[in-house]
């Protein structure tokens, strides 16, 4: 039986309505209809989400996340933003520290393929939910954004593009690659003049002024 698609058609959020879902604060795990009932959300922002059946045991992330957690690795192995120690496994990126132990070592990129934390058919998307918490309540991002923040972004991961820049050309989709420009001179130009002209000061750099010290990698397709 084909599911309805208005099951995930999330509601424009109004101050006390009954349906009101703030945005992710302080409180990460809620308990909501899903396989795996027990949901962790990343904060503020964030793009990772993990299922447990009871708090405290071993988490699992739904299948259809693997390749968004596979390309991030990949990327950050390009360009080192979240940087882990020598002994850290590297889904150290996706857990809290308190659940490392829940979960095997994963050292190398490739080991993530086989890695037993993957089950099919556990998050919001795959149920057909919305989720029980907004990823933002800024007005400038769409009611589904709001709504579906953490799914937008490992999308963005599945073809291959992170919210710094950066581009993994083999698994982009080519009608997407089709509207890159590739200018290496005048990258880092465009951001500063993009930047001035919304009034941005991205909360990983002090001022706009210093996106002239970004690396090449950061703007350009790798």
């Amino acid at each position: 039986m084909i599911q309805q698609a208005s099951r995930i058609n999330p509601e424009e959020p109004k101050w006390g309505h009954p349906n009101y879902k703030d945005v992710i604060r302080d409180k990460h795990t809620f308990k909501e209809s899903l396989p795996l009932p027990y949901v962790t959300y990343s904060d503020v922002y964030g793009t990772w989400l993990f299922f447990q059946s009871a708090p405290g045991i071993k988490p699992y992330f739904c299948s259809c996340q693997r390749k968004s957690m596979f390309n991030f690795l990949r990327m950050n192995e390009i360009c080192p933003t979240y940087i882990l120690t020598k002994e850290e496994s590297l889904l150290r990126h996706f857990l809290p520290e308190e659940l490392m132990q829940k979960v095997e070592q994963v050292k190398t990129i490739d080991q993530l393929e086989s890695a037993d934390i993957f089950q099919k058919g556990l998050c919001h998307k795959c149920n057909y939910r919305v989720p029980s918490v907004r990823w933002s309540n800024l007005q400038e991002h769409s009611v589904f954004i709001q709504h579906f923040g953490w799914y937008f972004q490992q999308r963005l991961l599945d073809y291959g593009i992170d919210w710094f820049g950066t581009f993994l050309v083999d698994c982009c989709p080519k009608h997407i690659l089709a509207l890159i420009e590739v200018d290496p001179q005048n990258s880092q130009k465009r951001i500063l003049e993009f930047s001035r002209k919304h009034n941005l000061n991205f909360y990983f750099f002090e001022s706009p002024l210093e996106f002239y010290d970004l690396r090449p990698e950061f703007v350009e397709i790798q």
